[in-house]
C-alpha cells in the first residue's frame, strides 16, 4: 500500500466524521426550543379578534440579560402561539407576558389589566420543554 493512498483514505474518513458531527450538532439545538401556547379571555369568553380591537401578546425573558422580545401570533378564536424569530419557538425559561392594544386609538376598548403591560407585567409564566402550555389569560378587569 502506498503512503499517499493511505493518507488520502484517512483524510476522507476524518472529513466525513467532521461533516457528520456538524450535522448532528445542528440537529440537536432544536430540543431547547419550545412554542408556548395559550388562550386570551375577555369577560370569561374567548377573545374574538374579528370583533375587538387587535391585541398584542409579547413574552419578555425574566432574570436574564437577554433583551429579546417574543411576540405571539393570535388566532381569531383567541388562542395564541409564540413561534420566535425563526418560527421554531423560544428558549425555555421565565417570561413576563405583556398584553397590549396594537394601537392607541381604540374603537371598542378592551380594558386590558394595566398590570399586564410591558416588561414589568405581573403575569409571569415558566416555560419548559415539558410544559409549554400557558393557562388561559383573562385580559379584562
Amino acid at each position: 500500500m502506498n503512503f499517499s493512498c493511505h493518507f488520502s483514505r484517512c483524510a476522507r474518513f476524518v472529513l466525513a466524521c467532521c461533516l457528520a458531527s456538524l450535522v448532528l450538532v445542528g440537529c440537536g439545538g432544536s430540543s431547547d426550543i419550545v412554542k408556548p401556547r395559550g388562550k386570551l379571555l375577555v369577560a370569561g369568553s374567548p377573545y374574538d379578534q374579528k370583533t375587538s380591537d387587535p391585541l398584542m401578546v409579547i413574552f419578555y425573558p425574566v432574570g436574564t440579560a437577554v433583551e429579546d422580545t417574543y411576540p405571539a401570533i393570535i388566532n381569531d378564536d383567541g388562542t395564541f402561539e409564540v413561534i420566535g424569530r425563526d418560527g421554531d419557538g423560544i428558549p425555555p425559561g421565565k417570561y413576563a407576558v405583556s398584553i397590549e392594544p396594537q394601537r392607541d386609538n381604540l374603537k371598542t376598548a378592551v380594558a386590558v389589566l394595566p398590570t399586564y403591560k410591558g416588561r414589568q407585567s405581573s403575569l409571569v409564566v415558566e416555560i419548559t420543554a415539558d410544559h409549554a402550555e400557558v393557562p388561559p389569560i383573562e385580559v379584562t378587569q
